[in-house]
């Protein structure tokens, strides 16, 4: 092989409908003819979001010859066009009409930095500016694959928002200190108290003394159903 892309099979074609949120203009209009050419989708162009109901309504329904699952409705936006925070609780309401809808945004610059409030809302990819032809198909195909399109990098400092936050909700909830939080995941990972003062660089005893407010705090009588409560609810 020479590297190209390679165009699907015609039994494949239109198995999934591919909305391009933004201006008709030569851009979109090449972007919609190489969608349907090598992704093969039903592609079009919405220039408003409140089209997209109608839009991902008229997808077609597989043909005799078309085997294999339904295909995927994806709504690729334009960031340059459109306001990023505006366009998102747009977005969100109009979801609740649209089945199996996922959104993903392109022209976005790295600078940014709006990846990781973006996949909170639920974006499912990123392409920027830069990117090649052939590496914005292989995203495309990716999300529609039910892949999300996005670097580890924002995906691990994204998780670490996520866990963060619920840890903060842990702690307004139940009255434990990030320190006890801190020894109550190394009792849900299997670590004795030993391994714990080790690791936190302070004495057993201190963490013995931890251990009997964190069981009081979330009212459990063991190490196990610590472990337990750790698995639930952290």
């Amino acid at each position: 092989m020479n590297g190209d892309i390679q165009i699907a099979p015609d039994a494949r074609r239109r198995a999934h409908k591919i909305c391009i949120l933004g201006a008709k203009n030569l851009y979109s209009e090449l972007l919609e003819y190489v969608l349907e050419k090598e992704v093969c989708a039903n592609c079009e162009i919405v220039s408003d979001i409140s089209g997209l109901a109608d839009s991902f309504g008229t997808q077609p329904s597989p043909g005799p010859n078309e085997g294999g699952p339904a295909g995927k409705n994806l709504l690729l936006v334009d960031c340059v066009e459109h306001d990023f925070d505006r366009l998102m609780h747009e977005t969100d309401a109009q979801k609740l009409a649209i089945e199996n809808m996922l959104v993903a945004i392109y022209n976005v610059y790295a600078g940014w930095g709006i990846e990781e409030e973006a996949l909170h809302l639920g974006i499912k990819g990123f392409f920027y500016k830069q990117d090649p032809l052939k590496l914005f198909l292989k995203g495309v195909n990716a999300i529609l694959g039910n892949e999300v399109w996005v670097s580890r990098e924002i995906l691990l400092r994204s998780a670490m928002g996520v866990r963060r936050s619920k840890h903060l909700s842990v702690q307004e909830k139940t009255g434990l200190s990030a320190r006890e939080i801190e020894i109550l995941l190394l009792v849900g990972t299997g670590a004795q108290n030993d391994e714990i003062a080790e690791k936190l660089f302070i004495s057993p005893h201190t963490v013995k003394t931890h251990l009997y407010h964190i069981f009081k705090k979330i009212t459990v009588p063991n190490r196990l159903q610590a472990a337990l409560w750790v698995a639930k609810n952290l």
